[in-house]
């Protein structure tokens, strides 16, 4: 399994070829996978240090992203 681009600004989560390891855990373990835009990163980014004064770089602020 394999993507052709990884244009990103979290270069953090970023990958053309996923180990197969992690791809089988994550199908194991995970139940939902929500994809967030580089915009509703950058939007989590604001939100993080100015609500909670959190310097949070692109991948760190994802998480955020996607509860936002």
């Amino acid at each position: 399994m394999g993507t052709e681009t990884r244009d990103t600004i979290a270069d953090g989560l970023a990958t053309r070829t996923p180990e197969a390891a992690n791809v089988r855990d994550v199908r194991q373990l995970v139940d939902e996978v929500v994809l967030v835009s580089d915009e509703e990163m950058w939007r989590s980014i604001e939100t993080l240090l100015v609500e909670e004064h959190v310097a949070a770089e692109p991948a760190g602020a994802a998480s955020t992203a996607a509860l936002l």
